[in-house]
């Protein structure tokens, strides 16, 4: 999963910080979600693949 969100962010040129701004979370709490420390609520993983452009079922593939 957490490989899956980090290509994403990383073709897109954003960093952790900026998906955490517009997530509305700390850089942290976007660091521990895309590190698999922590999986975050349905309506965060879908404004998540919104941002990255893809669907919720690709990024936790």
């Amino acid at each position: 999963m957490n490989e899956r969100i980090k290509l994403k962010r990383n073709e897109l040129g954003l960093t952790q910080a900026q998906i955490a701004q517009k997530l509305g979370i700390s850089e942290r709490q976007y660091n521990r979600i895309e590190n698999g420390a922590s999986n975050g609520k349905k309506p965060l993983w879908l404004k998540l693949s919104q941002i990255l452009n893809t669907t919720v079922d690709e990024l936790l593939a």
